[in-house]
């Protein structure tokens, strides 16, 4: 009895000290934070920060995409993301179908050819909309793989542009919002991913959008662990890509789901009514995780990417032309995720679609 009393005892204080600590920070930030503000001399230089974020700024197009090679190539990415690790997998239909376009080898050819495991990269007289699933809580395969220089994107992939599409609201957060420009990242809004993979707008080619579907509700209705995909009701990445004739890549991230547990709120009930209307108010999703204190769990993650889907460019796209391409990406993600699940701890999963 008083050894089952002291496990609770000790239980309970280790889950309190980790609440303490972000309720101290929390509480830090918003007394000794502002009222040291208040005192300082660049008190003035953050009130006009923050005018240009919120109010200059704030209708920022996608016109220039800023990277910082520098920060893109630190060394601090591969160190950050070698916790979990993170590993980029291209899939056998990647090379096969780079082999075609880029050598022109038809499947007899590629077949006697003894180069067919060797990737000669993707043609860079296109632009491509990559498909990221699911997303996870913090999308870690996301920022490895194409954020930065963690696995090596530049030399798998040379002369493509990476950026990633995310929330608005990350660009109404100073200092964040100088790190996401910084590592290319856009606003997942039409008319910036629009402007930057229509070659005749931009004037460029070789642009790689990345765009994880799912959204919030990935985000947050996924569970932990799970492999759901909430995509049976978005189209507009679909109508988006034959509207600029871009190629669509499927890609699945086996781990991400993993690397915290998370407390689903079901519909209808009053924290997930909270957690929508937070969403819909303010563009910042609210969730309720835990992990190895603070830090994620210490679980591989694998970004399978996909062949692309050509696309011919169609100005005003029907519904069934738009349903008729999502039909054909929806089973390329099925076909991805049979053929992998294996491998990563996934075997007796079923995909599930949202």
């Amino acid at each position: 009895m008083i050894e089952s009393m002291l496990m609770f005892s000790l239980a309970n204080s280790f889950w309190l000290s980790q609440l303490c600590l972000p309720a101290w920070m929390f509480t830090a930030l918003l007394y000794s934070g502002p009222r040291q503000l208040l005192r300082s001399k660049v008190f003035a230089v953050l009130v006009c920060y923050y005018v240009f974020c919120w109010v200059i700024d704030r209708n920022r197009k996608a016109r220039v995409v800023y990277f910082d090679k520098r920060l893109r190539y630190a060394g601090f990415w591969r160190k950050l993301f070698s916790y979990f690790p993170v590993r980029m997998i291209l899939s056998d239909e990647l090379v096969d179908y780079s082999h075609r376009v880029q050598n022109h080898l038809t499947d007899s050819e590629l077949t006697k050819s003894g180069d067919a495991c060797k990737f000669p990269g993707l043609p860079t007289d296109r632009n491509y909309i990559l498909g990221y699933h699911p997303h996870g809580l913090f999308c870690w395969g996301a920022a490895a793989c194409f954020a930065t220089e963690s696995v090596g994107f530049s030399k798998i992939f040379p002369g493509l542009n990476p950026s990633c599409a995310i929330l608005p609201s990350t660009f109404k957060m100073p200092l964040l919002r100088e790190l996401m420009l910084s590592l290319g990242s856009i606003s997942a809004n039409y008319d910036e991913m629009r402007y930057r993979l229509d070659s005749t707008l931009s004037g460029e080619t070789g642009n790689l959008t990345v765009l994880v579907i799912g959204g919030m509700n990935e985000m947050v209705g996924g569970g932990s662990g799970r492999f759901t995909l909430y995509i049976n009701r978005r189209y507009g990445f679909c109508k988006l890509a034959l509207q600029t004739g871009t190629s669509l890549i499927p890609c699945l991230s086996f781990g991400d789901t993993k690397t915290y547990g998370l407390y689903i709120a079901r519909r209808g009930t009053f924290f997930r009514r909270i957690q929508d209307y937070l969403y819909l108010r303010l563009g910042i999703p609210f969730f309720l995780c835990y992990g190895i204190g603070l830090a994620p769990f210490r679980t591989p993650i694998y970004v399978v990417v996909g062949a692309p889907i050509p696309t011919e460019r169609i100005s005003n796209p029907t519904r069934d032309q738009v349903a008729e391409l999502k039909a054909r990406y929806v089973e390329s993600l099925r076909n991805l995720f049979n053929q992998y699940k294996k491998y990563f701890g996934f075997g007796a999963e079923e995909l599930e679609l949202i």
